[in-house]
């Protein structure tokens, strides 16, 4: 599935989750990998979170789902709007 998206969301992993092999090979394909990270992290359960954002060089910290999720849109509009302007 990685090799035919075009990032990663990671929501919430372990170090040692199924998570983690997807965002191994995300990062071997050079996808962006969109990491998200709450205010307050309970313990134990954001742990695979933070090990991206530290050791993977293509993450992205995301803090507000909701303002990510207008970027993606508006993102994804433009994408659009400029393929249909190419036909």
């Amino acid at each position: 599935m990685v090799a035919l998206s075009d990032a990663v969301f990671v929501v919430e992993c372990g170090i040692e989750s199924g998570t983690m092999h997807t965002v191994d090979f995300a990062s071997r394909y050079n996808k962006t990998i969109f990491t998200y990270v709450p205010e307050e992290i309970p313990e134990g359960s954001f742990d695979g979170n933070e090990f991206i954002l530290k050791n993977k060089e293509n993450s992205i910290e995301v803090t507000n789902i909701e303002k990510f999720l207008n970027d993606l849109y508006n993102q994804k509009s433009k994408k659009q709007s400029f393929q249909s302007k190419l036909m």
